[in-house]
């Protein structure tokens, strides 16, 4: 048998067979079917080293016909042919960013939601919300389809839109106008280093972001799916609409300032917590910290959505402060 395989006597054999249910197109579709293969881009001076997902040639299309034929005729299989005629496109391969930044955009001439010409958000005005955080109407962002790792300590990425979760395994890192949808559940920012600085940007999946090593900094950003924070972690200006913040057993030095958020958790049974300040935010509900050891937690000129402002308060605690908290709707003090 001749290795060279027909493309039109493979047809007129497709012609011959039924289709499984479900799959009336297959034959139309069979004809698209493309191997693809990795290629990676040798490092320059300088440079990351980047893998991408490229289709073959065009020479090499027989054998992703005859592949087809031995999944579609051979195995029968619904799951099989569903893959194979998917029209989502696959996702690239996991991209690390491991020398100077590759990612960033020419600066956009109108990054202002105002219409001017301002690089960035300027200062808040008013409480922070869907239209005046994230990244500035205007600014033009690059793709990337798939996970994103950062490796280079000090690096700094902009103008960046990635369907995946991005994970910071370096000090020192700056995020600025990110875009990050995390799918399947998985969180959108994983922090593995220490000092990580998160700018303008927008972060969504099962947790919007997920803190695991001293030092986060967090301003205009929006996070739509709760945080959860430990030692060194500042967030300003932020929105979260309802979501929760979680801070973690033995955290030490929290700032919430003037963010409107949902819940926060602070759970001490396995450590103590120690120096939080939630201040002039907008946020539903405070649960603190009692066990013992726990100290220090200021909690001041918020505004409380419902009527339930705080659970395990214990005005005994050294150094827990409740001052000029009020009920959202009415104005009124709210007492813990």
């Amino acid at each position: 048998m001749s290795s060279d395989i027909d493309e039109q006597e493979l047809r007129e054999l497709f012609a011959g067979i039924d289709a499984p249910p479900g799959l009336d197109r297959w034959r139309e579709r069979i004809a698209d079917v493309h191997l693809e293969h990795h290629e990676t881009e040798p490092a320059k001076d300088g440079d990351a080293v980047v893998t991408e997902l490229r289709p073959r040639t065009r020479k090499k299309r027989s054998f992703a016909v005859a592949a087809a034929v031995v999944a579609v005729v051979g195995l029968g299989g619904a799951a099989v042919t569903s893959r194979l005629f998917s029209d989502v496109p696959p996702s690239d391969p996991t991209m690390i960013i491991d020398g100077p930044d590759r990612t960033s955009s020419p600066p956009s001439s109108n990054l202002d939601p105002g219409g001017g010409s301002a690089p960035t958000w300027g200062p808040m005005n008013g409480d922070p919300s869907g239209s005046n955080t994230g990244v500035p109407r205007g600014a033009t962002l690059r793709e990337h389809q798939g996970d994103l790792r950062i490796t280079t300590p000090g690096q700094v990425i902009t103008d960046l839109r990635v369907t995946g979760t991005v994970t910071v395994e370096a000090p020192n890192v700056t995020l600025r106008r990110v875009v990050a949808v995390a799918p399947y559940g998985t969180p959108a920012l994983q922090q593995l280093a220490g000092n990580l600085t998160v700018v303008d940007s927008e972060l969504s999946g099962g947790e919007s972001l997920t803190q695991r090593a001293n030092g986060l900094v967090v301003r205009r950003s929006r996070l739509e799916s709760g945080v959860t924070i430990t030692s060194g972690a500042k967030l300003s200006d932020s929105y979260l609409a309802t979501s929760e913040v979680r801070v973690q057993a033995g955290t030490t030095g929290v700032l919430l300032r003037h963010n409107v958020m949902g819940r926060v958790t602070m759970s001490d049974l396995d450590g103590p917590i120690r120096g939080v300040t939630v201040e002039t935010g907008v946020l539903t509900q405070l649960d603190a910290p009692t066990q013992p050891g726990s100290a220090s937690i200021h909690v001041q000129d918020n505004r409380f959505r419902g009527s339930a402002p705080s659970t395990g308060w214990n005005t005994g605690a050294a150094g827990y402060r409740w001052a000029g908290n009020t009920f959202l709707d009415t104005g009124a003090p709210a007492n813990p």
